[in-house]
């Protein structure tokens, strides 16, 4: 936390006071792994005075579940920030939720909008060159807004008001946490569907005559974005903390591709370990990277050609 966040936090005023904290399931891995402890956060009905950032009309569809609720950090008895402690935030940046690294900024899924009224730093009229000098720069904030808007779309397609943990993994599972890093279990036929770990690892770029715009069963055009006047890539594989926004489920549990038949020739062209009796390195790598062991040859139990994959 920078010193003028935390003047604002001593004097009760921050955004760290009486403010839910929304966490994707991306922030719950995270700080889960920072922490080693998935005792932080809980479900409420979402403040009326803290709804939407920038009025951005599809956040309460993204953020609130079916029994209308959303997923938040733990606060105090005073409504303050669970994480907030007498010298700052106890999370360093990288594992702040997403909104905290974002805030002062205002956004829709748009894009970045603006700064907060309510930030003293608005009333400065180089509000933005006083963020960059605090590690808060416009193009710091782009890539955690991606990111942040590819976990809500993602969480937003698994969501169900039955099972408050469906998407949450087990401590066990989470990379640096708990005791040990398990065994992924396989489904019956594919690995692949309870993995997903490239898919949030590397950067899927292609040659842009796969999109569909100019191939009529190419990748959907809006799911991609520029890298130069040749290629393209999936949008959300850049950054940070990629992970593509085709992607659904839970990575190390259960996912899928919601562009499968469409997607491109680098997805199609990544071997996982051992399909075709032989490890591929960069998908151990992957795979280490979100605490799940190797594939091992014994992991393809089924038929090795499959009609769908994750």
């Amino acid at each position: 936390m920078t010193t003028r966040c935390y003047q604002c936090s001593q004097n009760g005023t921050s955004c760290c006071n009486g403010t839910q904290i929304l966490l994707t399931t991306g922030d719950v891995r995270r700080i889960a792994q920072f922490s080693g402890n998935l005792d932080f956060f809980t479900f409420e009905v979402p403040d009326l005075a803290y709804r939407d950032p920038g009025d951005d009309p599809v956040w309460l569809k993204l953020t609130v579940r079916p029994d209308g609720r959303r997923r938040v950090l733990k606060r105090t008895a005073d409504k303050n920030c669970s994480m907030l402690a007498e010298n700052g935030c106890l999370l360093p940046i990288s594992v702040r939720p997403l909104i905290c690294r974002l805030h002062p900024y205002t956004y829709t899924e748009a894009g970045i909008a603006g700064i907060d009224p309510g930030c003293p730093m608005s009333s400065e009229g180089n509000w933005p060159a006083v963020l960059e000098q605090l590690g808060m720069a416009a193009s710091q904030a782009r890539e955690w807004h991606r990111t942040l808007y590819c976990e809500l779309r993602g969480d937003h397609s698994t969501s169900s008001s039955d099972d408050d943990q469906r998407t949450i993994p087990a401590l066990e599972q989470i990379a640096g946490g708990g005791n040990g890093i398990p065994e992924a279990s396989p489904t019956p036929d594919n690995p692949c569907l309870s993995c997903g770990a490239c898919c949030a690892f590397y950067r899927a770029s292609f040659y842009w005559t796969e999109a569909a715009d100019f191939a009529s069963s190419g990748v959907p055009a809006e799911m991609t974005e520029k890298l130069n006047d040749f290629r393209l890539a999936m949008k959300g594989t850049g950054g940070s903390s990629p992970r593509c926004i085709a992607l659904n489920g839970f990575i190390g549990r259960a996912v899928t591709c919601s562009i499968y038949e469409q997607r491109a020739s680098v997805c199609r062209e990544f071997e996982p370990s051992w399909q075709n009796n032989a490890a591929n390195p960069r998908c151990d790598k992957a795979r280490a990277a979100w605490g799940l062991t190797p594939l091992k040859p014994e992991s393809w139990i089924g038929p090795r050609n499959f009609p769908k994959a994750a």
